[in-house]
């Protein structure tokens, strides 16, 4: 209940203790369950052990004008008021699906532009599929949920918790033009977006070959309110 978002990386290792017969008995560490671990070795060094009091209503995305989408071959594309992004698919991101895809689009949306964020957001996106790996906190497969590890770093580094609802795919025109790689028609259809896009940090874009402590030089985290837990034992 106090580090909202790490909720899902918990459960798991619950999960491998209850298969143990007996307290002091050894089990096998799944690879789900040791990068679990790592997830919070990162953010337990960081962390100050405090935690802010979520706000009681969400904050819904079309009032924060935030809209992230996903093409399978193209690109992706996020809006955030007047600031916009958008990209092409790496060779390396191809052959990936199309829920991995979408989920990306929220990761860099949130990676660009969490400190801005809300405390609670939800996200509109069409992909069903996604919707309930954002809610429930779990994938079916391993590179999604390597992902969804990431979504949930930042989103602790930021202070903030997201959610997601189902919205039809055809809604979604400013973000349709972007993940087309469209920018004459976005900018058409949005005459009062940035005249630059935001930038993409380079590494992004391989979010599987990063580690957790490598977005201290990637993001501005929310400031802390004083010394992290390991630095006041240091004291």
């Amino acid at each position: 209940r106090v580090v909202v978002p790490g909720r899902p990386f918990i459960s798991r290792l619950v999960e491998c203790g209850q298969r143990a017969r007996s307290p002091n008995h050894h089990i096998r560490l799944s690879t789900d369950a040791r990068l679990d671990l790592s997830w919070w070795t990162c953010f337990l060094g960081q962390w100050n052990g405090c935690s802010l009091f979520y706000e009681l209503n969400w904050a819904s995305a079309a009032d924060l004008s935030l809209y992230t989408d996903a093409s399978g071959e193209l690109g992706f594309g996020a809006v955030f008021g007047s600031q916009w992004l958008f990209g092409s698919w790496p060779a390396e991101c191809l052959p990936k699906s199309i829920h991995w895809k979408e989920l990306y689009a929220i990761y860099v949306a949130l990676l660009v532009w969490g400190q801005s964020f809300r405390q609670r957001i939800v996200f509109h996106c069409d992909n069903e599929g996604v919707v309930c790996s954002i809610n429930q906190g779990r994938c079916r497969t391993s590179d999604s949920l390597c992902l969804l590890r990431h979504i949930a770093f930042l989103c602790c580094l930021y202070h903030c918790q997201i959610g997601a609802v189902h919205i039809p795919g055809k809604t979604n025109n400013l973000v349709n033009a972007l993940f087309r790689l469209q920018v004459a028609r976005f900018r058409q259809l949005c005459p009062q977006a940035a005249p630059n896009s935001s930038t993409i940090p380079a590494a992004a874009m391989k979010p599987w070959a990063l580690n957790f402590s490598d977005y201290a030089r990637l993001v501005s985290p929310t400031p802390r309110a004083g010394p992290t837990r390991l630095e006041r034992q240091r004291i």
